[in-house]
């Protein structure tokens, strides 16, 4: 009886796994479960189904959650869109299995051949010259009115300089919405009556089918001159993190806007200095800048721990009584017997040489530094 009962209990366990569904599934797995690839890759996932009998029984199906990111067809091949991380699943039967994909941030890492400077001339609002700056390669071709045709990379950046008359002013470049001296406007997507454009700074792809855009939302650009040859360095990124790498040397085309400005250039070959007045927080010091033609009188608010002449740093005009300041209502522009009010002024100290710009009332825009 003792024997009986156990070849029972063979002959039961064969019987319950002779009678296991081969259709159903019980489960799935992706290898890998985290992949990262780069913008265009594409690389393939590996579905395991167990039972394999089940495979022909049951439809497989695959699915991105975000396919700005990545796709994937229905033999799990995964392709990388763009910068960003979304799931890869994968369905079969009532079973799923995933896989984190990370398509990696992209680098553009672009030397320029041309470069166009758009002088908008001085902006009141903001109290800088406005320049659009366009560097792109050589399959590209810019006109006067900005219109671009061809294809190629382009690089628009949209700068608030200093009032000088130099086309360019020279210096570091900070992206910031403030639209202070020497910062760049980001990019940014207008949309209006005329359609839907890209404005601010950018770094574009012209072909056939359009322009794609990528906004610069952080970082800088350097500009410094050398015998007429402009430098320009641009380490700027994009909402992503995406760097922007972009250089251009040269001599770049220039186009005057109908709302630029022409600056009056002064050059001064000496100038006295004069403490007039001392309170609780400044000192007041008046510069006399003779320009031959011209005098130039400016009145500096100075630190009182300044023991001589006017220390070095930039200096703007302010109603308060701060150091680093010029009061612009006690300067003046003197030509014979003529008096120009000043409006604004904002000046540079470097080594005792001064450069600088001044509006008057008028909207007239004088630029000033010291004679060679």
């Amino acid at each position: 009886m003792k024997y009986s009962h156990t070849i029972f209990t063979i002959i039961l366990a064969i019987m319950i796994t002779g009678c296991k569904d081969e259709t159903k599934v019980e489960t799935i797995s992706l290898d890998p479960t985290e992949l990262t690839i780069a913008i265009g890759e594409e690389r393939q996932i590996e579905l395991t189904i167990n039972p394999l009998s089940a495979t022909k029984y049951n439809t497989k199906f695959w699915s991105s959650s975000d396919k700005n990111v990545a796709t994937v067809d229905n033999k799990g091949n995964v392709t990388g869109i763009y910068a960003g991380t979304c799931t890869i699943t994968a369905t079969v039967g009532d079973k799923k299995a995933k896989c984190t994909v990370t398509v990696k941030t992209p680098t553009y890492k672009i030397q320029m051949d041309n470069a166009i400077i758009f002088d908008n001339g001085f902006d009141e609002t903001t109290g800088t010259n406005i320049r659009i700056l366009r560097l792109y390669e050589k399959g590209l071709t810019i006109d006067s009115t900005g219109e671009a045709s061809g294809n190629g990379m382009i690089m628009n950046l949209h700068l608030f300089s200093p009032t000088t008359t130099d086309t360019l002013a020279t210096g570091l470049y900070q992206i910031d919405e403030s639209g202070t001296e020497f910062t760049i406007k980001p990019g940014n997507l207008v949309t209006s009556d005329e359609g839907t454009y890209a404005t601010g700074s950018f770094l574009g792809e012209y072909s056939d089918y359009g322009i794609s855009v990528l906004f610069a939302v952080k970082g800088n650009v350097r500009i410094s001159k050398e015998n007429e040859i402009f430098s320009i360095q641009c380490s700027l990124e994009g909402e992503k993190d995406e760097h922007m790498d972009i250089q251009w040397q040269g001599k770049p085309t220039i186009f005057k806007t109908d709302s630029a400005i022409e600056i009056t250039e002064l050059t001064y070959k000496s100038l006295e200095t004069e403490e007039i007045a001392t309170d609780s927080k400044t000192k007041h010091v008046k510069v006399r800048f003779d320009c031959t033609e011209y005098k130039l009188n400016v009145l500096f608010r100075v630190p009182l721990s300044a023991h001589d002449g006017i220390p070095d740093g930039q200096y703007k005009s302010d109603k308060s009584d701060n150091s680093f300041t010029i009061s612009a209502e006690e300067s003046e522009l003197l030509n014979g017997s003529v008096t120009t009010k000043i409006k604004q002024i904002a000046m540079k100290v470097a080594n005792g040489n001064f450069e600088g710009s001044f509006t008057d009332f008028n909207g007239r825009i004088f630029a000033i530094k010291k004679h060679k």
